[in-house]
């Protein structure tokens, strides 16, 4: 099956979005099965839906904690969820200089020049490092 990085930079080049790459890799790799995933995911892609947001790769890596240390109920704990949150938006902050979306990639993805932009420059490119990496960091906060 390979990492859950692996399998979301998988997920990404099969045409799954960023959010959605990143949520399904880690659902899978935690024997979680479904129908709400990716679907739960898909507004935060592309910056939460083209918003110039936080980036969506990073938005599934946040769920992707939510799956394993989330609260259950109004009763459970959130320290250890909120821990590995700020440990991950941290790193990919001090990786990638930013957490959102149109910083990123230097430009808004919700007009026209901005998707011209994306596409004339390439980027799908640099988003699969983006889906990659905070699959990655997220990983290393599961274990």
């Amino acid at each position: 099956m390979g990492s859950i990085s692996e399998r979301a930079v998988s997920f990404w080049n099969s045409g799954y979005y960023c959010a959605e790459s990143v949520l399904m890799a880690a659902a899978e790799g935690q024997d979680i099965k479904s129908d709400l995933i990716p679907k739960i995911a898909s507004g935060f892609c592309s910056g939460v839906a083209q918003t110039g947001g936080m980036c969506g790769a990073l938005s599934g890596a946040v769920m992707s904690l939510g799956l394993r240390y989330g609260r259950g109920d109004s009763q459970g704990e959130r320290d250890l969820l909120y821990q590995k949150t700020q440990k991950l938006v941290g790193a990919f902050e001090e990786k990638f200089g930013s957490t959102n979306c149109s910083q990123l990639l230097d430009l808004e993805l919700g007009t026209e020049a901005g998707q011209a932009a994306y596409q004339e420059r390439e980027l799908i490119g640099q988003c699969e490092g983006y889906v990659g990496e905070a699959a990655r960091l997220m990983e290393e906060l599961l274990e």
